[in-house]
């Protein structure tokens, strides 16, 4: 009975093995990389960030930057500008967001980050060109730039140096009366126009990277029937189906429904919400999330919420 029992184990195994795309294959070797680089063995790390991003060269930045952080640790420098340039070739993400790795800002030489900038526009360009749309790069750009318009607003003045705010008070000196309930409604409109033209845009260009923002954007009304989820569940989907994005896409907005609903998640995903001890690891495995440990859920459920 026991020896049916492994053999049935091992049987299971196989199938679910034989059912990952290339998308669960990449996030398992950036996962293996990852913690390998908790325990700093670079070099093994190295091997999974290399297997990870010829697996999926194209979905993000991500890997690129850890592998060239480690040759830049290495003092290998033209190596760690080669990742990175290679980087801005396949996935058409710009120095900026190469730049949030602090470590590769402060140890890669600046002659390195000056030849990058140089390059970058070309770069895109070639990028565009063999694996994406310039018209809908272009055209995302613009989504996102909408999208950020109301939500930035709020955080300008943070930017004014104690001279600028003088004349500014000066020039506007009703500003601070402004009701901040404008602003809300101006950013619900532009959300609202934002989000009917990316069903127009998916139409037109398929699934691209950047629609994730934009949709998060819209949780408030996630599982409502309604044109926006009508048009992405089944679209998104498919492309889950296909391999082309993760299998945990939705695990935050689901997350976000279930503690509005109940007050609690179930993945973990979300920044509010305890989750269940017993079934978040089941839950997450079928998704291909790696586990949390017992030291992440207790962290979890007792943060305090308002």
């Amino acid at each position: 009975m026991k020896r049916l029992l492994v053999l049935c184990m091992m049987l299971i195994s196989t199938i679910c093995i034989g059912q990952l795309t290339d998308y669960d294959k990449y996030e398992i070797e950036q996962r293996k990389a990852d913690s390998l680089l908790i325990v700093s063995k670079n070099k093994e790390a190295a091997i999974h960030l290399k297997n990870a991003i010829k697996l999926k060269p194209h979905v993000t930045s991500f890997p690129y930057k850890l592998l060239a952080e480690i040759y830049v640790k290495e003092k290998k420098y033209y190596k760690s500008y080669f990742v990175l340039k290679k980087s801005i070739l396949n996935t058409g993400h710009g120095v900026d967001i190469l730049k949030n790795n602090k470590n590769l800002v402060k140890l890669l030489p600046i002659s390195y980050w000056d030849k990058l900038e140089k390059e970058e526009y070309s770069l895109k360009i070639k990028y565009f060109t063999k694996h994406g749309n310039l018209n809908a790069y272009f055209e995302m750009e613009l989504l996102q730039e909408r999208d950020q318009v109301f939500r930035y607003l709020p955080y300008i003045q943070e930017e004014f140096s104690a001279e600028e705010m003088q004349k500014f008070k000066q020039l506007y000196p009703q500003f601070d009366k402004i009701n901040e309930k404008e602003i809300d409604k101006g950013m619900i409109l532009q959300d609202f126009r934002n989000i009917s033209d990316l069903i127009e845009y998916a139409k037109k260009y398929g699934y691209q990277k950047g629609m994730y923002l934009l949709l998060w954007h819209q949780r408030g009304n996630y599982g409502e029937n309604n044109f926006i989820w009508e048009f992405f569940k089944p679209f998104l989907n498919e492309e889950i189906k296909k391999g082309n994005i993760t299998r945990s896409f939705w695990c935050a907005f689901d997350d976000f429904l279930s503690y509005k609903n109940t007050g609690e998640q179930i993945y973990g995903e979300y920044e509010f919400g305890k989750v269940d001890k017993t079934t978040v690891n089941i839950r997450r495995k079928e998704v291909n999330l790696p586990p949390l440990t017992d030291e992440q859920i207790d962290a979890i459920n007792s943060r305090v919420y308002n």
